[in-house]
């Protein structure tokens, strides 16, 4: 047995699906399967039940207890590989969605490994195969859109941030407050941006009608805003700003559009050696973001 079947056998458990996790850990549906078998004819156990025609599988009672030894495993393999420290610098792997990585932590990366010292690994999800990563020790932190409940994680709000309704810059265009009844749920470019922010959408307009089209990333939202006529979205101040404020008009609502959170994900067992690494990272993030246009800070640390 080997730290990636280990891995494997969690994904799954997780998933509680053979093709979801082979998603997940970016590898082919029978390699999962293989890795799965390789664990169950070493220590001649079932791990799961498969039953024809269903999808989902089921953790059997063996594969409970095998469970909690391999979280086990987990950590301990991962205290192991953290007493090699391989140069003077600071090693953190973090994980983050789309719109968090490259609209508002990019330069502040950047200052971190050309002027704090601090190696980066850098990873870019959506928040659940984040919240996977999270739990199987890939990742040191993580900067998501939603909060997760765990046990072993850590989850706080670290700052919010105002959205606004906008459309393309056309001359015909005028800059003024406006009803969000004359906006069309037709010509809507739509990016669900949390559960929340899907539910108070769905109170203001009707979600029989199609939006002009989903997408998933905040530059797709502007290239299409920018494409098709009469067309509006909603999205983040980060994200507007990084499209440039003078391509777009923002439309004073007759509504209050909720703010935008961003969690921070971290694991409660910090290694000795690396809480140090934590704590530099939170005080040069922190004193990042307070100087960041438009966002509002919630925590002071963990």
């Amino acid at each position: 047995m080997n730290y990636d079947e280990v891995v494997t056998f969690l994904t799954v458990a997780n998933e509680k699906n053979i093709t979801d996790a082979s998603k997940t850990l970016f590898v082919s549906q029978s390699t999962v399967s293989q890795r799965i078998k390789n664990i169950e004819n070493e220590f001649n156990i079932k791990l799961f039940e498969r039953e024809k025609g269903i999808r989902n599988i089921n953790i059997t009672k063996q594969g409970e207890e095998f469970l909690i030894l391999a979280n086990q495993y987990i950590y301990i393999f991962d205290r192991i590989k953290s007493i090699q420290v391989t140069n003077h610098f600071d090693h953190l792997t973090i994980g983050g969605i789309d719109i968090v990585n490259s609209h508002i932590f990019y330069s502040f990366y950047k200052d971190l490994v050309e002027n704090k010292n601090i190696r980066l690994n850098i990873f870019t999800h959506h928040s659940n195969q984040l919240f996977n990563l999270m739990e199987t020790k890939k990742l040191d932190m993580a900067f998501t859109y939603s909060r997760y409940p765990s046990k072993e994680i850590i989850s706080k709000p670290l700052f919010s941030e105002p959205m606004y309704l906008v459309t393309s810059k056309r001359k015909e265009d005028e800059e003024k407050a406006r009803s969000y009844l004359e906006f069309e749920r037709s010509k809507n470019i739509y990016l669900k941006w949390s559960p929340q922010f899907d539910l108070w959408f769905s109170n203001h307009w009707n979600i029989k009608v199609n939006p002009y089209i989903n997408v998933n990333t905040g530059n797709l939202l502007f290239k299409y805003l920018e494409d098709v006529d009469g067309s509006w979205t909603i999205a983040p101040l980060s994200v507007i700003k990084s499209w440039g404020i003078d391509k777009v008009i923002i439309i004073d609502l007759d509504i209050k559009i909720p703010n935008k959170y961003c969690f921070q994900l971290v694991s409660k067992n910090i290694s000795s050696y690396k809480r140090e690494t934590y704590q530099k990272f939170q005080r040069y993030l922190l004193d990042y973001l307070s100087n960041v246009e438009g966002i509002y800070l919630f925590t002071k640390n963990f």
